[in-house]
């Protein structure tokens, strides 16, 4: 019976792929293996996702605990996230590498918010859904830039 791949240590492939990876900055065959790979692996998370909320559509209990799962597993990684960028942030006072690093940072998260948005008012224009969502952003931050103007005022009117 031949060796399955997928059942190496994760040490193992998690190696194999950053040295594919590496590779397949300079050498063509590399990078289309490593393209293929990624393919693959996106498939997979797609099917896997589908077969989720599938399942949730049609188990309630199950829907609830995904639900769950997901919202601490969002927490778990915002919390990654602030401790990687507070750590980043303590460091970037004396340390060039780490105040770019930030600037990196933030430009990629502008980039996907923007690629969001933009992809929200495509979908807008045929899905009422995503029309609902933007009419549902705009008149959040309207009731926060009144909250805002208010705040000020009173400030303002006890100064």
């Amino acid at each position: 019976m031949p060796v399955r791949r997928d059942f190496l240590p994760n040490e193992t492939i998690r190696q194999q792929r950053a040295d594919l990876k590496e590779r397949a900055k300079t050498d063509p065959e590399a990078a289309a293996e490593f393209e293929a790979k990624r393919a693959r692996e996106r498939d997979n998370a797609n099917r896997y996702n589908a077969e989720k909320r599938a399942k949730a559509a049609v188990d309630p209990e199950y829907a609830e605990e995904r639900a769950v799962f997901l919202k601490e597993k969002s927490k778990k990684d915002y919390q990654y996230y602030k401790a990687k960028m507070d750590d980043l942030k303590e460091r970037a006072e004396t340390d060039s590498k780490a105040a770019a690093a930030i600037t990196a940072a933030k430009a990629a998260v502008s980039e996907k918010n923007r690629k969001y948005r933009e992809n929200l008012k495509e979908a807008a224009k045929t899905d009422p859904a995503a029309q609902k969502k933007i009419e549902d952003r705009l008149i959040r931050r309207r009731e926060l830039e009144r909250q805002h103007r208010a705040e000020k005022e009173a400030l303002n009117e006890s100064a």
